[in-house]
């Protein structure tokens, strides 16, 4: 098996580098060469901080597919801003009562704290069910069943970015997925 890995210019729609590794190269940001100003779209498969923060620290921006089980993000949680809370998605999800939204965060790696937005975005009523019952679907295969938190958020679209929300906002982050 082999894997490959595709960087597309989508402005211009141009495949800008392809690359072939092997089954046990995973997604990686690592993979493409990406500079200072570039803006990576990029899936749940790059959802750690390990491949993030390289890029972030050299200038790259940021607009993922985010999945709250596989990386923490946290928000202030004092006047002064040195503690950190890590968020409960699901009642964030519920304090937007089914409207669209951002939240400020901090992705912490290391000693770093990078500040992004994650965009919460409530799918269509007829394509909650759907995405619930393909969880139940997965979780009843891997032999258990999905918390009342992973099935409510089974409903939204998060998107994580280092894009300000005058950049990017929730609509239009909602539009690129």
């Amino acid at each position: 098996s082999y894997r490959l890995h595709l960087a597309v210019d989508l402005i211009r729609v141009t495949l800008l580098q392809v690359k072939v590794t092997d089954d046990r190269q995973g997604e990686s940001l690592d993979h493409y060469d990406l500079q200072e100003g570039d803006v990576a779209l990029i899936d749940r498969g790059y959802n750690q901080p390990k491949s993030l923060v390289p890029a972030i620290d050299r200038g790259v921006d940021v607009v993922l597919r985010y999945n709250p089980h596989g990386m923490n993000l946290y928000v202030r949680d004092d006047m002064a801003g040195t503690a950190l809370r890590r968020i409960d998605w699901s009642a964030k999800a519920n304090e937007l009562e089914n409207r669209p939204g951002h939240v400020p965060v901090y992705l912490c790696h290391g000693e770093q704290r990078i500040e992004g937005v994650v965009h919460l975005i409530p799918l269509p009523e007829d394509k909650i069910e759907e995405a619930r019952r393909k969880l139940r679907e997965r979780s009843k295969k891997k032999g258990h069943t999905p918390s009342d938190s992973a099935l409510l958020l089974a409903g939204w679209v998060l998107i994580f970015t280092t894009l300000p929300p005058e950049v990017l906002d929730t609509e239009s982050a909602g539009q690129l997925y």
